[in-house]
């Protein structure tokens, strides 16, 4: 599994996700393959590396960066997150307090942005 960082746990690299206000990250080439994995952003950010995962983020996450392809990422975003993607196929289920969508950045293909009140 790729790397997770946490402001508890910043140097678990067991799977692909890293949360902000850690020290450090790893590389994007130690992201993982085939995980499933719940974490809690603790109202920070978080990023996903590595391909075909199903991630769920808890806890307000203010921003979600995901680099890879067909990632599953199910997500609770504070209200005016901010998700980037890089790589393509991955799919982004999300909500937010406001329901209002969250501003995405799309750099790669069929990407998708889903709320999850239309699923």
């Amino acid at each position: 599994m790729g790397a997770v960082s946490r402001s508890d746990d910043c140097d678990a690299s067991q799977h692909g996700v890293v949360k902000s206000g850690c020290r450090r990250f790893p590389s994007q080439s130690d992201g993982g393959s085939h995980h499933t994995i719940t974490l809690d952003c603790a109202g920070g950010s978080a990023r996903i590396a590595g391909s075909h995962n199903d991630v769920t983020l808890t806890g307000g996450c203010t921003r979600l960066s995901i680099y890879g392809a067909w990632n599953k990422v199910t997500v609770a975003f504070a209200t005016g997150a901010r998700v980037g993607f890089v790589g393509a196929g991955n799919e982004v289920i999300w909500t937010t307090p406001d329901g209002k969508e969250p501003t995405a950045l799309h750099l790669g293909v069929d990407n998708a942005l889903k709320s999850a009140s239309v699923q």
